[in-house]
């Protein structure tokens, strides 16, 4: 028990009662400072700002509080780790962007942004794409080879469009040339990254063990598969590597034909039409 200014206060309830208000906070919008903290203590519970930052350190050293950056220390019940994580996936929702742009977007510091896309690059939650001219770009999918071929693909058609080639020739043209150069091992592993990066766009919670839609992915990666068959095969295929689960619809005579044809057959009389993360 210790005394401020006639006034008797507990260290064990002083805690209780920073640990209530700090967690009423939340994640956003952003810490407590230790003046805040101060002024919602009742006026009974209330030490001296040197007694209730030992107080408080004591909370952070056991990881009960943690220390949010800033021009003054601030506490809150979570790691701003974990709030600088949430902040950038839900930009890279949006698309994909470089460092300096996610931490504008996210109102960051540079450096915690950085730290941030790093621990979520390693966790495989977040890809690192290669560098288009000077700038590294970080999405929630693969990067797309497309937009660093544009510029010399357009080159090429337009070369063959001047020697006279018809549009749809160059176009069957460069399917071949491409379906030349991949071999059924690198296609595979292809539309696995295809799939999980798009999955994870769809669903944010999906490490967590949300369900992504069949429907819905098919209609993301529409431009990506030849067609229905590919596409099905490709998610079959994933499944069989034992780590996702397929569910099947409960109803499937009520389903209409497009619907079905927007899920994939289960060869035992309905249709799959989610795909998640196995949780072991």
């Amino acid at each position: 028990m210790a005394t401020r200014a006639g006034a008797a206060w507990d260290r064990g309830e002083v805690e209780v009662l920073l640990r209530r208000a700090v967690e009423r906070a939340g994640h956003e919008p952003a810490s407590w400072s230790l003046s805040r903290l101060a002024a919602a203590l009742p006026a009974g519970f209330r030490p001296s700002r040197e007694a209730l930052r030992e107080i408080l350190d004591g909370l952070v050293s056991r990881g009960i509080l943690h220390v949010w950056p800033g021009r003054a220390p601030g506490y809150a019940a979570v790691p701003f780790v974990e709030v600088a994580a949430a902040r950038v996936l839900a930009e890279l929702q949006k698309g994909r962007s470089t460092r300096s742009k996610l931490a504008r977007a996210s109102r960051l510091p540079l450096a915690v942004c950085q730290d941030a896309v790093k621990d979520l690059v390693g966790s495989g939650r977040v890809f690192q794409h290669p560098r288009l001219g000077n700038r590294q770009h970080f999405g929630l999918s693969p990067a797309d080879p497309l937009d660093y071929a544009r510029g010399g693909l357009e080159t090429v058609v337009r070369g063959l469009g001047r020697k006279g080639f018809l549009a749809d020739d160059i176009r069957g043209a460069l399917v071949r040339f491409a379906e030349g150069l991949t071999g059924p091992r690198e296609k595979g592993a292809d539309h696995e990254a295809a799939l999980l990066g798009a999955m994870r766009e769809i669903e944010p919670q999906l490490d967590r063990g949300a369900p992504v839609s069949i429907a819905q992915l098919r209609a993301r990666l529409s431009t990506r598969f030849a067609d229905k068959r590919a596409f099905d095969d490709a998610v079959l295929g994933l499944a069989e590597s034992g780590r996702f689960d397929l569910q099947s619809h409960d109803l499937p005579s009520e389903l209409s034909d497009q619907e079905r044809d927007a899920l994939i057959d289960n060869s035992r009389g309905s249709y799959f039409m989610a795909i998640g993360l196995r949780r072991d």
